[in-house]
């Protein structure tokens, strides 16, 4: 820092032009942001006007992405990247929710008791004699 600004101490007058030059391409920088803003608002209303908004002009101007979007692509392109991101949530919301659904549905179904195991059969037909297959084969005809 130098001693004068230190001090309070007027500037050089060669100092002096050379900040309004920087003053004025700062305030040609801020009314061409100001007017491509006022374009982008315009755009937005345009669209509003037109039925294809979704949702208020509001709501889409209090999302910060939405906002940059707006400014690197132009409104229609924001408003459909935005429109599709809420989409996008929407759906993984539902897919959630459908999912936690199934699990409680498959949850409160009856369980088996023995788990799938094959029950042994009281007569092991392999190794009965032809006598006694004809008996047993009987005994089932009968009831």
């Amino acid at each position: 820092m130098k001693l004068k600004e230190m001090f309070g101490a007027k500037k050089a007058p060669d100092e002096e032009p050379q900040e309004t030059a920087e003053t004025k391409a700062e305030s040609s920088e801020a009314s061409d942001a100001e007017a491509r803003v006022n374009e982008l608002l315009h755009e937005l209303t345009a669209l509003e006007k037109s039925g294809r908004l979704s949702r208020p002009v509001p709501e889409y101007l209090s999302e910060e992405v939405f906002c940059e979007d707006m400014f690197r692509f132009g409104a229609e392109p924001a408003v459909i990247i935005c429109d599709l991101k809420q989409k996008l949530k929407n759906a993984e919301a539902k897919a959630r929710a459908d999912a936690q659904d199934e699990m409680r549905r498959r949850k409160n179904m009856p369980r088996p008791i023995r788990g799938g195991t094959p029950l042994e059969p009281e007569t092991d037909f392999s190794k009965l004699t032809s006598e006694e297959f004809e008996n047993v084969k009987k005994r089932i005809a009968k009831g």
